[in-house]
């Protein structure tokens, strides 16, 4: 069981999650640096239709995003 929210989220509010205090875009680039690291995760994503350029996450992007980096 999870106790974040698994939602729709906009890569920005996800990010700010992980790395809260930071400015979105700083906080967007350190996410996406974890995720394109964790090349089990970015295949998964791109699995479940992600592309680099979408501006959110579905639920089950982040569903994924929280088993291979773990809950913020």
């Amino acid at each position: 069981m999870y106790l974040m929210k698994i939602k729709i989220y906009n890569k920005y509010e996800l990010a700010l999650l992980y790395f809260p205090g930071q400015q979105r875009h700083v906080a967007v680039n350190h996410l996406m640096r974890m995720i394109n690291h964790c090349l089990p995760l970015l295949e998964a994503l791109r699995m479940e239709g992600y592309h680099y350029r979408d501006k959110t996450f579905n639920m089950r992007q982040t569903l994924l995003i929280y088993e291979y980096l773990g809950e913020p």
